[in-house]
This record gives C-alpha cells, sequence and structure tokens, in this order.
C-alpha cells in the first residue's frame, strides 16, 4: 500500500521541528556536561577560523559586540532551513534524509573537537544522541503527519490527529 503524500510544507516543518530537537540535544548536553561540545558555537567558532581577512571588521560593523550572537543565530537559521530541506526528502527517501542529519551531526562533532575543552568519548556520545533523537523524532512526527494526512476527509470535526503532531512538536520543539 502507497503511502499517503505529504504536503511539503507540512514535511518542511516536520524537518524543522526533527533537526531542531537534535540540535537542542547537543546544546542541552553541552550546557549539563563539561566536556561536551556544544553544536552551534563549534560550528561557529569553526566559522571564524575559516572567515576570509576583513571579513570579522565587516560583521562588527553591522552588529557590534553582538557579532557572536549573530554567527550563532545565522548557524542556527542555516540548520534549520537544512532541517526543511530533511522534511522535504524524507518525504520520499527516507535513508537519505537520516543519512543528511548523520552528515549535519558529523559536521558539528568534526567542529567540536577543535576545542581544547572536549572531551572525546563525552562528543562522540553527544552526537549519538544528537542523531538519535533527530531521527527519531522525524521517523515518529512524519509517521504522524502521513497518518494526518491519510485521516482527512474533510470532516467538520477538528483533525485532533493534526492536533496532536503540532502540541508534540511545539513541545519537543520549546524543550
Amino acid at each position: 500500500m502507497a503511502s499517503p503524500d505529504l504536503g511539503r510544507t507540512l514535511a518542511a516543518v516536520v524537518g524543522v521541528v526533527a533537526t531542531g530537537a537534535a540540535l537542542g540535544t547537543g546544546e542541552l548536553l553541552a550546557g549539563i556536561l563539561a566536556g561536551a561540545p556544544s553544536p552551534i558555537l563549534s560550528v561557529g567558532r569553526q566559522l571564524i577560523d575559516l572567515q576570509p581577512p576583513g571579513a570579522k571588521e565587516f560583521v562588527v560593523s553591522l552588529f557590534g559586540t553582538a557579532d557572536k550572537l549573530a554567527l550563532e543565530v545565522l548557524v542556527l537559521g542555516v540548520a534549520l532551513g537544512v532541517g526543511a530541506i530533511v522534511g522535504l526528502v524524507a518525504r520520499s527517501r527516507r535513508r537519505l534524509a537520516m543519512g543528511i542529519i548523520g552528515a549535519f551531526v558529523a559536521v558539528g562533532f568534526v567542529a567540536g573537537l577543535r576545542d581544547a575543552d572536549t572531551v572525546l568519548p563525552l562528543a562522540v556520545g553527544a552526537g549519538l544522541a544528537e542523531f538519535a533523537v533527530g531521527a527519531t523524532a522525524l521517523d515518529k512526527f512524519m509517521a504522524m503527519a502521513r497518518r494526518t494526512r491519510s485521516d482527512s476527509s474533510g470532516a467538520v470535526m477538528p483533525d485532533w490527529s493534526r492536533r496532536t503532531l503540532l502540541i508534540r512538536g511545539g513541545l519537543l520543539g520549546i524543550a
């Protein structure tokens, strides 16, 4: 039996929520475990190291003392944008979507290894936890979204499955 087509917007939202959950896991672990790298901070530091000459002065002239915050917001925005793409890919190619999540976690992991305070076993554990949370969230929310799409028949009653998806996704995103 073919799975029902999942709307592009809903798939993108699911991808963003799954990516946010993975990043949130990494940030939480970095906050509570000394030696676990923060994926957003690590990638931001890597970008600072790779920037061309004169770029720092330009960014500081735009954002002043909030330049690092602006960089972290940019990294988060790009990550969530990639998450939307992951959700779109997951509609038809689940394994490829999981591979993208794995590659994304690997980028954060490798960037985190450059930090002198990183403890390798904690970095590996945090990376595995990020992947597990992101992949599980993507799988579960995609399944919920597909059920929601297949159950909608134009009924007058509210679609409680969709409400459940939004509530759980929102709570996971907030967490």
